[in-house]
């Protein structure tokens, strides 16, 4: 296989930064505007978000089992990016729309768009991902071709977490709602147009995608279970993200309510998010250069030690001004920085391990479990920042009592270290890059 020239390799990652304004609006704003802007209760948010992380986990393995059996002169990967892209910008908008309506019928107008945005972004995301593994094929191809979307995926969070408080105020002026909608509206043309770079200038001529090479057996679902549950690597890979992506949106989602009502600074939280974002991308871009001269373990060890430094400063410094924000955020951010590269490298080889081991090459089921293990971490993430909500006894535009406060503050630097120590054990214990393939049985 040829390289991908630098101008691919950039059209691919604008696909990223397109996918991950979306996200970053979601993971980010979604919580907020339910709980701030429509009232729904938070831990009732926080089950909405759970409850639709049940369905996806039937929903994304499908939707890679369904990408892996296309066959089309576009390739298989293709035609989903842009149904999933068009379908998901609808979603998106309406996610984001205040209805004049009871609280229980928002509550259930709430469920919906949040289960159909998640089914929708699963169309999308999962194709992109696949990618991947046919766009290069030696670990050193892979650690760029991974880190270069996940620098513009950055650089999309970084836009989202600066400047969308502001946005919604410029926008909206009185209207919160208002001013998300409209929000809602340029990242989903932005997503569109980002998607639509991809497509074109990423080229499909790879070998799970060229049409006029022989058509490769397609997949059952009793494979499709045997890929999943019997590759090994892929389900201790998969443990590492839940908790390395829960602790990540955690950290972030539960930042926004740390600022503005522990902290009582909401203008700290801009800076604190683009810093956060910004950090993110300085270790991305890092980590190509720092693979190449030592072993993933130790840069997962400075990852570890820089965001142990970022939640120790959550709980050591009683008042945060501008400059301690941005300092506690580019420790946490560096360090996600580091090892979001390494978790789609881990899934590429897992591809690999499990095209030795079963003698299909299953790139959409296995990379299915990157888009679950995102969405499921921020339901979690959001169901334990509501839960956290109501023990707080959380009452938006309120003044949390010193209890409250003391329960956020934990929650922002102790649940994350939690995190931590948890995906730290299962790599240590578990994963193992030298092991050979057992015999497919």
């Amino acid at each position: 296989m040829s390289k991908l020239s630098w101008p691919q390799k950039l059209s691919f990652g604008i696909g990223a930064f397109g996918k991950d304004l979306v996200y970053g609006l979601v993971a980010t704003f979604c919580m907020v505007f339910f709980t701030d802007v429509c009232q729904i209760d938070p831990i009732v948010v926080g089950i909405i978000f759970l409850a639709a992380r049940i369905f996806d986990a039937v929903n994304d393995p499908v939707m890679g089992l369904i990408v892996d059996n296309t066959r089309s002169k576009y390739g298989k990967f293709k035609p989903w990016l842009v149904i999933g892209t068009l379908t998901n910008a609808v979603v998106l908008t309406a996610l984001f729309l205040k209805w004049d309506l009871s609280p229980s019928m928002m509550v259930a107008y709430a469920a919906v768009t949040y289960i159909l945005w998640g089914l929708t972004y699963t169309i999308m995301d999962i194709p992109y991902w696949s990618m991947v593994p046919d766009l290069g094929d030696t670990p050193a191809e892979r650690d760029q071709v991974s880190a270069i979307p996940r620098l513009f995926a950055s650089a999309a969070w970084m836009l989202i977490g600066g400047s969308v408080i502001w946005a919604v105020k410029v926008l909206g002026g009185p209207s919160p709602a208002r001013g998300y909608a409209l929000v809602a509206l340029i990242v989903a043309v932005l997503f569109i147009l980002c998607t639509l770079v991809t497509v074109y200038f990423v080229p499909t001529t790879h070998k799970t995608e060229n049409a006029a090479s022989a058509p490769q057996k397609k997949t059952s679902l009793r494979q499709m279970l045997r890929v999943l549950f019997l590759n090994d690597q892929v389900m201790c890979i998969l443990f590492i993200s839940v908790l390395f992506n829960l602790m990540l949106q955690f950290y972030a989602g539960v930042g926004i309510y740390f600022f503005k009502n522990v902290i009582e600074k909401e203008v700290l939280i801009a800076p604190f998010l683009s810093a956060y974002s910004f950090s993110q991308i300085a270790g991305i871009f890092c980590y190509p250069i720092l693979a190449r001269f030592i072993h993933r373990t130790p840069i997962i060890m400075v990852s570890s030690l820089c965001a142990l430094i970022s939640c120790a400063m959550i709980f050591l410094l009683q008042g945060f001004g501008y400059y301690t924000a941005i300092i506690t955020s580019i420790f946490f951010g560096f360090s996600t920085g580091l090892l979001l590269p390494i978790l789609t490298v881990l899934l590429a080889n897992g591809v690999d391990y499990g095209e030795k081991k079963f003698g299909t090459r299953n790139e959409s089921i296995i990379f299915s479990t990157q888009t679950f293990v995102v969405k499921l971490a921020g339901a979690l993430s959001g169901f334990l920042i509501g839960a956290g909500l109501s023990l707080a006894n959380y009452v938006p535009n309120a003044e949390l009592s010193a209890q409250g406060k003391l329960i956020i503050r934990i929650m922002m630097g102790g649940l994350p270290l939690l995190m931590l120590t948890g995906y730290l054990v299962i790599y240590f214990l578990f994963y193992k890059p030298a092991r050979k393939p057992d015999p497919a049985t």
